[in-house]
Parts: structure tokens; C-alpha cells; sequence
């Protein structure tokens, strides 16, 4: 081992240490708060929703210019004819859409009303539906005098109200069935009868608590609860939708997953606020408004952190000569791609790897900024399609943005992330193999 390994192992353990004595009662209190868990396990739940409202979208508000739409050769001849057909089916084809990333507060308010409720150990069905009905009395969402419920009461906008009525239903709920003040049936009534009458009084106070203050407030300010909730948040999703939130999260979740710690403690608290902003994103692509958000659901895998790990495990396939570098590198290719991170950085391994701080920590973050540059100039796209996590990243890239130029962007980052990374890869072969042929030695 050379002095400057000496130097460097005691470095990174200090480092270490310290970062673990500030992050580690961080991550125990994000893992163990029962609020945040439902909020994160009610996003997931919801990915499929979105997935599909944003394939809706797509198919029914084509990216096309009107270059394309004049024809001239195959391709623009297709997108022409794509277009002319998702004109003459919009209304089906916007149906899907509608239901789901259109009512997506919906769907928060019971999640977050049945996983919380679940975490107490209380009836997670009846009090997401308490939620759910608790929310419409929050945000005003129907209206008496045409006996109508306005979709566009229950987007985005209305997520974060959402959130904040379910927990609030939740906790008033729970301290009522705790003090048993709910209705009480015989014993030899069946449970799954008697289990309802358990939340008629706390769900009672709620709806008509929250009917009378929606309605004094919208009397006074001329919003609901809910969009006060909103309006009280822009501040912080101003704050996140910058190019320093998109650089920040990418950061993080690198330097979480540096020191082994898994980036959900991250993400979780970040989720919401990108979903939210995604389908605001779909909210303004379908209404054929310029795309708010940069700092969206999916951004700094796609356009940063994917192309990043992607480019060094290529590397480490053609340039190194290390056997086990050059294994490490295939068997980590076909999981990259998927956006499965964690045989790479366990396998090489990335963590604690003094070689690896540039290409997997700092890298990351050139890429998110030359895309939030270009797409805040309109260079390039901002996501408004959610798609599976788990689609290649060059398609993400692509589908997301409604766009080639995403899939264009991947490329040349990934050529450009080449030439930075290759310094710092053959830096580490070299050192492996030096370890490899000193046990050649060593066992002849």
C-alpha cells in the first residue's frame, strides 16, 4: 500500500464517521416516522396511475411541430398521421388520463388515510375512506349548484392539501377511537359489521369540522383549504424547481449511496413535491402550456446520475484490464440500464472509494446542469411523462420529454462522461491489477 493510500484510508473513515454521527439519527427518524412512511408508501402506490395517465397523455397530445405535420418523408408522414388521429380520439384517449394524474389528490388523501391509519394499528380501509370524503369537505371539490365535481379540483395542486387532510383526519380519528369515544355494538355483533361504527363519530366531526372551515375560508381568502395548503408551499417548490434543488437532490442521493447509505432517505422526502410537479407538468402539456417544472419526477436519474454510472461501468468493461473490474462491469451493465444500482456499487465496490468520488459523486451533477441549463433556455424538454421505473434509461430519456432531443442529450453526455471518468477508472485498474498480480506472485 503507497503513503498516499495510507493517508487517504483515514481520511475517508473520519469522514465517515463524522457523516454517520450527523446522518445516521437523520435517517433513523426518516425511517421510523410513521407520517413520512405513508406519504412514501402512498407515492408508490401511485406510480402506476401516473405511469398510465402519462402514456395517456402522450398518445393523445403527439409531440409533433409543424414541420412534421406538412409530411415529406416517413417519419414526419407517421407523426402527421399520429396527430391527425389523436385529434379525432381526444376525448377517449384523454379519458385514462383524467382518471388517474387528474384526480391524483384523490388517491394521496386515501393512501396516506390507509397507510397511516395501518401504522397505528387502526382499520386502514375505513379511515382512508374517511380521508377521501374528509377531502372533498377540505377542498370544496363539489359544486352544488351544478351537482358536479371539476376534475381540475383534483390535480396536482390539490395534492399536498391532500396530504396535510389525511394526516390531520388520521390523528383526530385515532385519538377518538383511543378514548373510546365511538359507538359501541354487542359483543356478538360480527366484527367486520361493528368495525364502521368505530369511526362514525370521529369521521362525523371531521366532514363537518372541515365543511365549516373550507367554508369560512373560501369566504374570506377565496380558496379552499386545500389550495391555501398550495399556496403556502410555492415558496419551497420555487426553491426546489432551480437548478441548484436539481443539483442539491442528485448530491445527495450519490453521497447517500457513497457512504452505503440507501438514497430513499433522500428521496422519500423529495418524492412528493417531484411527483406533484410531474403532473403539473401533464396539466400544462395537455392544456398546450409552456412545462413549469424542471425539477420533476425522474430528472436527475435520467439526466444525470443514469448516464454517469452507465459511463463508468462501459469503462470499466473496454479500458481496464483488472479481471475483476472488467466482471464487476459486465455483470453491472444490463442492471444500470434498468436503473438497478445496487450490484455496482456494492460489487465494484463504489462505496468509501476514494477513485470513484468524481465519476459517481460530481459527475452526476454536470449533467443535470447543462440539462437544466438547455431546458430552462427551451433547448430541451422538461419531463411530463412518468414512466416505470424500471424502463432502459436512454428510452426514459427519450419518452419522458416527448422528445428525441432526450435521448439525444444521453448520448453526448454519455460520450462526454467517457472522457471525464476515464482518468479516474484507469487509476483504480491500475491499482487492482497491481493487487491481482501481487497474488499471482504470491500463490506461484
Amino acid at each position: 500500500m503507497s503513503d498516499s493510500d495510507g493517508v487517504k484510508e483515514p481520511f475517508m473513515e473520519m469522514f465517515q464517521e463524522k457523516l454517520e454521527r450527523v446522518m445516521d439519527p437523520v435517517a433513523d427518524f426518516v425511517g421510523r416516522e410513521k407520517h413520512i412512511i405513508a406519504i412514501r408508501d402512498t407515492m408508490i402506490a401511485v406510480i402506476p396511475f401516473t405511469v398510465i395517465g402519462g402514456i395517456a397523455l402522450l398518445l393523445a397530445c403527439p409531440p409533433v411541430t409543424d414541420e412534421m405535420l406538412a409530411g415529406g418523408n416517413v417519419f414526419y408522414d407517421f407523426m402527421a398521421l399520429w396527430s391527425t388521429w389523436a385529434t379525432a380520439n381526444a376525448s377517449i384517449l384523454m379519458t385514462p388520463y383524467d382518471l388517474t394524474l387528474g384526480c391524483l389528490s384523490l388517491y394521496v388523501a386515501f393512501g396516506i388515510g390507509y397507510y397511516l391509519a395501518k401504522s397505528y394499528g387502526k382499520n386502514g380501509l375505513l379511515y382512508g375512506l374517511s380521508c377521501l370524503v374528509c377531502f372533498f369537505a377540505a377542498s370544496g371539490a363539489i359544486d352544488l349548484s351544478t351537482s358536479t365535481i371539476p376534475v381540475a379540483v383534483l390535480g396536482s395542486k390539490s395534492v399536498f392539501g391532500a396530504m396535510v387532510n389525511s394526516i390531520i383526519v388520521v390523528e383526530i380519528s385515532r385519538v377518538f377511537e383511543d378514548k373510546n369515544v365511538t359507538i359501541h355494538l354487542p359483543e356478538q355483533v360480527p366484527s367486520n359489521i361493528a368495525a364502521p361504527f368505530n369511526v362514525i363519530i370521529s369521521s362525523a366531526f371531521c366532514i363537518f369540522l372541515l365543511t365549516i372551515v373550507n367554508s369560512l375560508v373560501t369566504s374570506a381568502s377565496g380558496a379552499s383549504l386545500t389550495m391555501l395548503v398550495y399556496t403556502a408551499l410555492i415558496p419551497l417548490i420555487n426553491v426546489s424547481n432551480t437548478i441548484g434543488g436539481v443539483l442539491l437532490l442528485a448530491f445527495l442521493v450519490q453521497l447517500f449511496w457513497f457512504f452505503g447509505i440507501h438514497a430513499s432517505v433522500v428521496l422519500s422526502i423529495a418524492q412528493p413535491i417531484m411527483l406533484a410537479n410531474i403532473a403539473s407538468n401533464a396539466e400544462a402539456y395537455a392544456a398546450g402550456q409552456p412545462i413549469p417544472f424542471v425539477f420533476a419526477d425522474g430528472v436527475t436519474g435520467a439526466f444525470g446520475i443514469c448516464i454517469a454510472n452507465l459511463a463508468i461501468v462501459i469503462l470499466m468493461c473496454v479500458v481496464c484490464r483488472s479481471a475483476q473490474v472488467k466482471s464487476i462491469g459486465r455483470l453491472s451493465i444490463v442492471p444500470l440500464l434498468f436503473e438497478i444500482t445496487e450490484p455496482f456499487v456494492f460489487g465494484t465496490p463504489v462505496i468509501l472509494n476514494p477513485y470513484f468520488f468524481i465519476p459517481f459523486v460530481i459527475v452526476p451533477d454536470i449533467n443535470l446542469l447543462v440539462y437544466c441549463l438547455l431546458a430552462n433556455v427551451g433547448a430541451i424538454g422538461k419531463i411530463f411523462v412518468e414512466l416505470p421505473w424500471t424502463t432502459p434509461a436512454p428510452i426514459w430519456a427519450w419518452l419522458s420529454i416527448g422528445s428525441i432531443a432526450g435521448l439525444v442529450f444521453f448520448v453526448v453526455m454519455f460520450i462526454v462522461d467517457l472522457f471525464i471518468d476515464m482518468p479516474f477508472i484507469c487509476a483504480y485498474d491500475k491499482k487492482m491489477l497491481a493487487e491481482e498480480n501481487e497474488g499471482v506472485v504470491e500463490n506461484a
